[in-house]
């Protein structure tokens, strides 16, 4: 599956540089996010839940937890270099599709306006790659690391998808400014077109906010997750 990936990150990678180089006009400022995108939720979802997939077990297995031990790390440390390690390894596989795509577009400008759409749309792609990375590898971490493939994918399901399926009833619960934000998509999006089309501060702070929050309730879950695991092991 990581293999899998990255094969699927290099295709996706190719489609979206040959449609970019096609666009004209303000669809440059769509590219890059177009591209991280695809990339993010392809290639990036396989690879984040793949090596996620029994983590906990897996660690054990090959000695890591006893190397841990015989060197005082606590579970924290542990767990901390776990999900920063999963989320670099995400992004290394979701940023630079989206900055080949971005910097084609850049390069493809032949006027200052479409130049700034593609800067723009670059900014936005790329942030959207790493704020994904960020989220989505303690969520995959909590949801499969102590877990088979089949009842983590029921918990990842109940954690990205449905919300993002029941936005348009949850989202009428909050106030307008926060209504697309009830999702990790959503709030990835509101992301991403916060610096679309003029950069809007307040829009982007309030998607960070949430993300923010997300990834720390997941680091929360997959404490959680890792302890119990550990008691009952």
């Amino acid at each position: 599956m990581p293999k899998a990936s990255v094969a699927i990150a290099l295709a996706t990678t190719l489609g979206a540089l040959v449609l970019a180089l096609d666009v004209r006009g303000d669809g440059v400022e769509r590219m890059a996010p177009f591209a991280a995108g695809l990339l993010a939720w392809g290639a990036g979802v396989l690879l984040c839940f793949a090596a996620s997939i029994r983590a906990f077990d897996r660690d054990r297995e090959d000695g890591w937890d006893l190397l841990l031990i015989r060197h005082g790390a606590r579970m924290s440390s542990y767990l901390a270099f776990r999900v920063a390690g999963l989320a670099t390894v995400t992004a290394l596989l979701v940023a630079p599709g989206t900055i080949v795509v971005g910097l084609a577009t850049l390069l493809a400008a032949r006027d200052a306006h479409t130049a700034r759409a593609a800067l723009a749309g670059l900014t936005a792609g790329s942030a959207y790659a790493v704020a994904f990375a960020l989220v989505v590898a303690p969520i995959a971490l909590a949801a499969l690391g102590a877990r088979g493939r089949a009842s983590g994918y029921l918990f990842l399901l109940g954690v990205l998808v449905v919300p993002a399926l029941a936005a348009d009833w949850t989202g009428k619960l909050f106030p307008d400014d926060w209504s697309e934000l009830v999702s990790v998509p959503g709030a990835l999006d509101a992301l991403r077109e916060s610096m679309l089309g003029g950069f809007d501060g307040a829009r982007a702070l309030r998607a960070i906010v949430v993300l923010a929050g997300v990834f720390v309730v997941a680091l929360v879950w997959a404490r959680a997750q890792l302890r119990f695991h550990r008691s009952t092991a």
